[in-house]
C-alpha cells in the first residue's frame, strides 16, 4: 500500500504513464511475494531441524521417565540437579532463540 501511494504521488507530480507505473508496481510486488515463498521453502529444513533439536532432549527424558522411572532415581536427590536443570533450560532457550533468528528472515 505504501508503494502504491508513493507511486501515485510521484506520478501526479511528474506525470507519466499511470498504466505502466501500476503494471511495474504489480510486477515488483509479485516478485517480492515469490521471493518470500522461495526463502520460506529453502529455510523450512532449518526450521524443522530446529524443532527436532529443541524437543528431542525433553522427549527422551520423558520416555526414560515412563520406561524406567528408577533410571534417574539417585539424580533427583542430588542438590546440584536444580541449578543444572536451570542452566540447561537457559542454554536450551538461548539455542532456540539463535536457531529461530537463523531461519526466520526479516523482509
Amino acid at each position: 500500500l505504501h508503494l502504491l501511494s508513493v507511486s501515485l504521488s510521484i506520478q501526479s507530480k511528474t506525470g507519466g504513464n499511470l498504466t505502466e507505473i501500476l503494471h511495474n508496481l504489480s510486477m515488483v510486488l509479485r516478485e517480492r511475494q515469490k521471493l518470500r515463498l522461495k526463502i520460506r521453502a529453502l529455510s523450512s529444513e532449518g526450521r524443522m531441524s530446529a524443532w527436532i533439536i529443541s524437543f528431542f532432549p525433553v522427549v527422551m527424558f520423558l520416555i526414560l521417565q515412563i520406561a524406567a522411572p528408577s533410571y534417574y532415581g539417585t539424580v533427583w536427590n542430588n542438590p546440584v540437579i536444580l541449578p543444572v536443570f536451570v542452566l540447561f533450560g537457559a542454554w536450551a532457550l538461548l539455542g532456540d532463540f539463535i536457531m529461530y533468528r537463523m531461519v526466520n528472515f526479516d523482509f
